[in-house]
Parts: structure tokens; C-alpha cells; sequence
């Protein structure tokens, strides 16, 4: 089965809202930054493998970057006490395609958190400081933090 990509799932639906509008540009960003890409595919093993490990998951995206698998999801928590064979990063709010709900002026109740196996940790460990290399935001909600 084949997983609409992000921008049809968490975009289009709702674009008149702010929030939806800027989650576009931030995705995007993130892969830019990152070299992850999307996979659109339900049917990955190690996609699933992950995704059947992390706590309650609410949305969530399939990534890759060559072989090694990881799954960015939404949680209404920033800290996450995440399976033993998990590794997380949790990405920078102006970076965060899931960071949505938020009222005006307040910070976001939701957080986007990218996961993969502890055997592919070093590949997170690469990725956090390409994280913290852009404070620049994307969009107007800049304020957040």
C-alpha cells in the first residue's frame, strides 16, 4: 500500500490555517538539511518495525536515508521515555513539520520527534548537529520558543 506524502497528508487538508501553510516549507527544509527522503511505501518492514515501537504515535512519516530507516512522528510530550531498541532526536521546533495546535503568542502543545534502531544511532548523532547549524526559521512562527 502506498502512503499519500506528507504535503497531501498534513498540508492540503487544511491550508487556510497558518499552521498547515508553514508545515510545507518546514518538511521541506528538514530534507534539505538532513538528506533524508520520504518513503511512501506502508509495506517497508523496517518502517513498521519502528513505527510498532514507539509510544503512542499520533501522526507520522516515513524517512530514509540510503538503507537505514527512521520514522518522524508527532507527540503531545517533549520527552518520551522510547523502547530500549529505539534511538531519538527530537528536532528543533522551527524545524518541526509536526508542531501544530498552537494558540497565538503560546508555544506549540505537540512535538516531532525522529526515531530509528539503536544500531543506526550514529546516523541521529550526525543529523542533530546539522539541526542545530540552521536557528533560522522557516516561517512566521518564529516566536515560538
Amino acid at each position: 500500500m502506498k502512503l499519500p506524502n506528507y504535503h497531501k497528508r498534513y498540508v492540503q487538508p487544511h491550508y487556510t490555517n497558518p499552521e498547515y501553510r508553514n508545515r510545507g516549507p518546514r518538511f521541506k527544509q528538514l530534507l534539505q538539511i538532513t538528506g533524508l527522503e520520504e518513503v511512501l511505501s506502508f509495506e517497508s518492514s523496517k518502517h513498521r518495525r519502528i513505527l510498532e515501537l514507539i509510544p503512542h504515535p499520533d501522526h507520522y512519516t516515513f524517512l530514509s536515508a540510503g538503507p537505514i530507516a527512521f520514522v518522524m512522528s508527532e507527540h503531545y510530550v517533549t520527552q518520551i521515555n522510547a523502547h530500549p531498541k529505539l534511538a531519538e532526536l527530537v528536532i528543533p521546533r522551527h524545524l518541526s513539520p509536526y508542531c501544530g495546535n498552537e494558540s497565538k503568542g503560546k508555544r506549540p502543545r505537540t512535538t516531532s520527534i525522529l526515531y530509528t534502531t539503536v544500531v543506526n544511532r550514529r546516523h541521529l548523532d550526525r543529523i542533530a548537529p546539522l539541526l542545530n547549524q540552521h536557528p533560522h526559521p522557516t516561517d512566521n512562527l518564529a516566536g515560538r520558543d
